[in-house]
């Protein structure tokens, strides 16, 4: 529940404006360049030198610039094995809608899966076995096929309130292969955060109907005007949605602004001036 001044819940919502992201990064940039930072300068006079780099690298590993894009799905394919045409497959017998659901789910609650896995952690899948980042991918996707996030037996491609909160660092170590030969950093966090979740959609159906994570999907294609969905519009619903989710952050007319940092060398006479989202 939202509590505070007009000004505190006014400085809420520009806080969540992408503007004020480029606005508070611009005004830090701006002291990098006075070389007024405690802690950073910046040499723009290098920049150059840094594009070259950047073309060298890219070219090297790219000589045609197909360059595939980075993101969760293709996590799940890590080993050319492809997991993400099996689970597509499942989905077939679903209508478009479900689909669209089942996909959100599964993003939504593998990239909370994905922190730092340790470097004696690793999941193996089939003849092979994956660590860090692509093994915790490969485990998310197999606890979710499972149903490792739903209450509903007879709808396991789903993640809902009831289905995180059963959750607990047991069965999530066992789903994640985790053993004392094999330990996972932040096992009882992922649980906690996945927990978190289901708090979260449970206190915003507006923009989880029915107390499902993937019931996201109706709602931005809901918000659809013309075919189009404006990027702020889905940047919004996820910081509103997914905010609260986050232990131990800053918080503003009660309200747990998330990924949102104070910075020692800002501020204004509003609240929230001093923070950088």
């Amino acid at each position: 529940m939202t509590e505070g001044t007009p000004a505190e819940l006014g400085a809420v919502e520009r806080l969540r404006d992408p503007a004020t992201i480029r606005a508070r990064c611009e005004a830090l940039y701006a002291l990098g360049e006075r070389g007024e930072l405690d802690h950073f300068r910046v040499h723009a006079e290098r920049l150059p030198e840094v594009a070259e780099r950047v073309v060298e690298v890219t070219r090297a590993a790219y000589p045609a610039l197909q360059i595939p894009y980075h993101g969760r799905y293709r996590h799940f394919d890590v080993g050319g094995v492809a997991r993400l045409a099996a689970f597509e497959e499942r989905l077939r017998s679903l209508d478009a809608a479900e689909q669209a659901r089942a996909r959100f789910a599964l993003v939504v609650t593998s990239v909370l899966l994905d922190a730092g896995a340790g470097p004696d952690w690793s999941f193996r899948d089939g003849e092979a076995s994956y660590g860090r980042s692509e093994g915790l991918a490969v485990a998310s996707l197999r606890l979710f096929e499972a149903g490792g996030c739903s209450s509903d037996a007879a709808h396991p491609l789903r993640a809902d309130v009831a289905g995180l909160r059963a959750l607990t660092p047991e069965r999530l170590g066992q789903a994640f292969q985790v053993s004392e030969d094999n330990p996972l950093v932040g096992l009882e966090g992922r649980t906690q955060l996945l927990r978190g979740l289901a708090d979260a959609v449970e206190a915003a159906p507006e923009l989880f109907p029915g107390g499902r994570v993937g019931a996201l999907a109706d709602t931005l294609i809901g918000a659809a005007e013309g075919g189009k969905l404006p990027a702020d519009r889905i940047l919004s619903a996820l910081l509103v949605g997914l905010g609260p989710i986050w232990p131990g952050r800053v918080t503003l007319a009660g309200v747990n602004l998330g990924d949102v940092w104070p910075h020692p060398q800002l501020s204004g006479p509003e609240p929230g001036d001093d923070l950088v989202p």
